[in-house]
């Protein structure tokens, strides 16, 4: 909008290869851990409640199993997929 203060971008997870470094986990209202927003991976959570060694086992579980790629360029191009969507939208995440 010409004359408004600042700017406004949108990051296109297509072109931008970020998913190698991230570092995220998403704690999901029902009390799972998702390591990619994209996949379906789940980790409960809530047995560990109390168990602070079994938590953070789980918490770590969930690191190692994050994807080097999202793969939506994949999908885009009817490519195979490495993992499976998730069908679970952004409300039911938390996001």
């Amino acid at each position: 909008m010409p004359g408004a203060p600042g700017s406004f971008g949108l990051i296109h997870p297509v072109s931008a290869h970020f998913c190698e470094t991230c570092n995220r986990l998403r704690l999901t209202a029902d009390g799972c851990l998702k390591p990619c927003l994209c996949w379906s991976d789940e980790f409960n959570i809530r047995t560990y409640i109390g168990n602070e060694a079994a938590l953070a086992e789980a918490m770590l579980r969930s690191l190692d199993a994050k994807p080097l790629n999202h793969e939506m360029a994949h999908e885009m191009s009817g490519q195979s997929l490495s993992y499976q969507p998730t069908e679970r939208t952004m409300s039911q995440i938390g996001g």
